[in-house]
C-alpha cells in the first residue's frame, strides 16, 4: 500500500533537472573538470623551470593535441568552451522566492 502526502500535488514536485541530486552531481562534475584543468595548468607552468625548450615543447603539444581528429589548436578551443560553459552556469544566481 502506497501512501502519498495529501498536500503534495504534481504541480508541487521539483522537475528532475532541478532536483538536489542532479544539482549535486553537476557540481561534482564541474568541480572535477576545474581541478583537472588546474592540475594540467600547474604541470605546464612548472615546465618553465625545465628550460625554454621544454616549455616550448609543451606549448607546441597543447596546440597539436588531438590533431588527427581536431584542427590545429582545436583541443584548446574545446577546453575553453567547456570551461566557459561551466563558469557561466555557476555564476547564475538562484531565483528569489517570496514566502
Amino acid at each position: 500500500m502506497t501512501t502519498t502526502h495529501p498536500l503534495t500535488t504534481a504541480r508541487d514536485r521539483v522537475p528532475d533537472s532541478r532536483s538536489t541530486v542532479t544539482l549535486k552531481a553537476a557540481m561534482a562534475i564541474s568541480g572535477l573538470i576545474m581541478v583537472l584543468f588546474l592540475l594540467v595548468h600547474m604541470y605546464g607552468d612548472l615546465k618553465v623551470f625545465s628550460g625554454r625548450a621544454a616549455f616550448d615543447d609543451y606549448a607546441r603539444y597543447l596546440r597539436t593535441m588531438g590533431e588527427p581528429f581536431l584542427p590545429y589548436s582545436g583541443a584548446l578551443w574545446v577546453t575553453r568552451v567547456v570551461l566557459l560553459a561551466f563558469d557561466s552556469r555557476e555564476r547564475k544566481s538562484p531565483p528569489l522566492t517570496v514566502s
